[in-house]
């Protein structure tokens, strides 16, 4: 009952540290502390109360002390990424996170027999892996521990914790993978809304000259329609014409000067060549 009591107590501050912190880097600070913390209560209660029976031996490092110790190798891993990821450039944020993925891979394909007996629900072999007597039946893990605590570790407890841990740390990869792409996206857009290139002359001036583009068959020879092509034209050069066909109406309706916009383009472009001439 104690160690439910501490393990319940740990969930409640987890939870506070989750829904309180203002950044995922002060919330891997904050609940790196509270796991250590946690694990230190956990292991002064064993010393100090023992275990009632093999089956709370085994439930105590199958399910309670994993639970702190997921969450701190979780946090540490996803310290460590946010701490080290590139901070320009997106190729090289993107292939930091692949190595990290084919890392967490790798480790899950190298443990994957433990990993199915675990998640099929089985126990046929949990004395082995969950009481201290088998401590020395030790797999090859990620880990790299050279001490065991005999008081404080069986076979296989970190092994499940790394599972558990690994696979939060696996989907933290995926929504920052995610977030990553989404934000240049975003960029890409943002930048579509601010072309290089502007048409800073009246729109009925670019109706003379779309109307213009389509007899003299410019664009697809002349198969295109006016509205599509105009939305286009606007998407384009950054301007903004809602009724083509009312523009054009007016455009049709002046007495005086009716290709008034083409008649400036060609005067001007006249007028460049002339002063062209004359420092030819």
């Amino acid at each position: 009952m104690l160690y439910q009591e501490l393990l319940l107590n740990f969930a409640e501050k987890l939870e506070e540290t989750q829904r309180e912190t203002s950044s995922l880097i002060e919330e891997a600070n904050n609940g790196i502390q509270l796991c250590n913390n946690t694990l230190s209560d956990l292991r002064r209660a064993v010393a100090m109360h023992g275990f009632e029976s093999q089956y709370a031996e085994i439930h105590f490092f199958k399910n309670i002390k994993s639970e702190p110790l997921r969450f701190l190798i979780y946090y540490t891993e996803v310290r460590s990424c946010e701490l080290k990821i590139p901070k320009w450039g997106l190729q090289a944020k993107f292939e930091f996170l692949e190595v990290e993925t084919n890392r967490i891979n790798s480790f899950f394909n190298h443990n994957l027999d433990f990993q199915l007996y675990m998640e099929d629900g089985r126990t046929s072999l949990d004395k082995r892996y969950f009481t201290r007597k088998y401590l020395s039946d030790c797999p090859l893990t990620a880990s790299h521990r050279y001490f065991r605590d005999p008081l404080f570790n069986t076979s296989h407890d970190e092994l499940w914790a790394l599972v558990k841990g690994l696979g939060l740390y696996g989907n933290y990869l995926k929504e920052f993978n995610a977030r990553i792409r989404l934000s240049n996206i975003r960029s890409e857009s943002s930048q579509e809304k601010d072309p290089p290139f502007q048409f800073t002359l009246p729109p009925t001036a670019a109706m003379e000259f779309i109307y213009a583009f389509k007899e003299l068959r410019a664009f697809n020879h002349g198969n295109f329609d006016i509205k599509p092509f105009t939305e286009y034209f606007c998407k384009v050069f950054d301007i903004n014409i809602k009724d083509p066909y009312g523009l054009f109406a007016q455009i049709t309706n002046r007495k005086t000067k009716r290709a008034k916009y083409i008649q400036m383009l060609l005067d001007s472009f006249l007028n460049f060549l002339e002063r062209r001439d004359k420092y030819s």
